[in-house]
């Protein structure tokens, strides 16, 4: 009554490859006014995705403003702002989207 066992070993699967994020391009509220907040609405990505923000006055990064919100400072009067939404998340491909540029910052 006792049977052979028999174990086989299939071939290797191709590798997997990471996912790709479902993203949306990001807005911006709030008054573009020296001295009032700005805040980034990242949209719709994909589910579980992790957000990290930079915010730029005419393409140039502003130091340390990595936050969801910004403070518009004196220094920032005159330029127009944008923010840079990159989201990550586990097994998938890193992406980043820039949102449309805010008027000019008034005084």
């Amino acid at each position: 009554m006792g049977g052979l066992r028999a174990s086989r070993i299939s071939s290797p699967t191709a590798k997997v490859r990471a996912g790709t994020l479902t993203t949306s391009r990001p807005t911006i509220t709030g008054k573009a006014k020296v001295g009032r907040r700005l805040t980034a609405k990242h949209g719709h990505w994909t589910a579980g995705t992790s957000f990290h923000y930079r915010w730029f006055a005419n393409g140039k990064r502003i130091h340390y403003a990595t936050h969801r919100t910004l403070k518009l400072a004196r220094k920032v009067k005159g330029k127009r702002i944008t923010v840079k939404v990159t989201g990550t998340k586990p097994g998938y491909v890193t992406a980043s989207r820039t949102s449309a540029r805010t008027r000019a910052v008034k005084r």
